[in-house]
């Protein structure tokens, strides 16, 4: 019953909880290399990576300018329903 109650408690916290508001972001990236990386958020649509460390016995610095665009532009999601829809009245 204990486990119960804390349970419950969690995952009301975690429902009233205010969503990550960040304009910086710093991290490691491994994989060919270890590297570390560094992004700042100028809006929700554009950003600035850059990243530094070590790869095939050199060092590697790169920067990238980063756009955010919705992929599908919610065409899917119209495409899902109408696909249920219909396979609902069938």
């Amino acid at each position: 019953m204990k486990y119960l109650y804390c349970s419950i408690v969690l995952l009301l916290i975690c429902f009233k909880g205010p969503g990550q508001n960040y304009t910086r972001d710093a991290g490691i990236r491994t994989g060919e290399g270890i590297f570390v990386s560094y992004r700042i958020f100028f809006d929700e649509n554009t950003a600035l990576e850059g990243f530094a460390g070590f790869a095939r016995n050199g060092l590697r610095v790169v920067a990238l300018r980063e756009f955010f665009v919705p992929l599908a532009a919610s065409r899917s999601d119209i495409w899902i329903w109408n696909t249920c829809r219909s396979s609902l009245y069938q």
